[in-house]
């Protein structure tokens, strides 16, 4: 099966979790073995005309290459991944806007979790990962790093091992107070790939609302997602714009298997820590 993701339409950024989950969907519908990946060029210089993040043609390159590509492959039944030069190709999707919530809501509904980190294992084991926001583009959903720095230590004091990632960003700069990383968080923070790994083997993935943390989702990795909503960011990111498609607040994501949860609070020392242990004490009760 030939799959179309376009770049005239949708962004290259790890929005496309949604395009690959329904994707697998729709392969299985039609019982095929394969899905060949054709990531098609829009009008202005290989990319949609538009102003939205990211606005430079560098910036979507470079997101094209290192986030859209690579996050393609992390679904099994995808065969190859061919970022066309025209749009002569022809297969599902093509022209199709997979971007937002609603599509989000669709692939969860039909029980589509089907990446996967398919990387050698490098015998780690027994730790946690925070995933930070700190983006330029809509500051208000950022993570709150004072307290998410605060948490990894609280929980370091109780034994657990914490690797915070940063936004890709900040890949290569320290974060003052975090506490010693149990492998290279910025290559983790810029290679898709190992992040796949570090989520896939890690006992909770916690973060707030953001591009990876809905991969870890995808993954069917262990995921604790907090604030799924910024109300004060307002549109597209507030309790009620989740609610129209059917998620409101204090609610789960659709299908969602114990191991995946939604905590409707803000980003908190306390509140994280305490979430944090919770989850991972019914996970190893159950």
């Amino acid at each position: 099966m030939i799959a179309c993701y376009d770049l005239a339409r949708c962004p290259p950024t790890y929005d496309a979790v949604a395009f690959l989950a329904l994707a697998e969907a729709e392969r299985l519908r039609r019982g095929e073995e394969h899905i060949d990946v054709r990531i098609l060029p829009g009008p202005v210089g290989g990319f949609r005309a538009d102003s939205l993040w990211p606005r430079s043609v560098e910036e979507r390159v470079a997101l094209r290459e290192q986030v859209l590509v690579p996050l393609c492959r992390l679904l099994p039944s995808v065969r190859s991944v061919v970022v066309e030069g025209d749009r002569r190709a022809e297969g599902w999707g093509k022209g199709e806007y997979f971007i937002g919530f609603q599509k989000i809501m669709e692939a969860l509904r039909g029980g589509m979790r089907p990446l996967r980190g398919d990387v050698p294992d490098v015998g780690m084991q027994g730790y946690l990962t925070f995933t930070l926001r700190e983006a330029a583009h809509h500051p208000l959903r950022n993570s709150r790093e004072d307290e998410w720095v605060a948490a990894a230590q609280d929980l370091s004091k109780r034994g657990r091992k914490v690797l915070i990632i940063r936004d890709t960003i900040c890949a290569d700069e320290a974060l003052k107070g975090a506490p010693e990383p149990i492998l290279d968080a910025g290559l983790v923070a810029r290679d898709l790939k190992m992040r796949a790994f570090v989520y896939s083997n890690a006992d909770l993935n916690v973060g707030i609302s953001n591009g990876p943390m809905w991969m870890s989702i995808f993954m069917d990795a262990p995921t604790l997602m907090l604030r799924p909503t910024t109300n004060r960011a307002g549109g597209c990111y507030d309790d009620k714009f989740y609610a129209r498609f059917g998620l409101p607040r204090g609610g789960q994501l659709p299908t969602s298997p114990p191991h995946q949860r939604l905590v409707w609070q803000e980003d908190t020392c306390e509140n994280i820590v305490r979430a944090v242990e919770e989850m991972l004490s019914e996970v190893a009760r159950a």
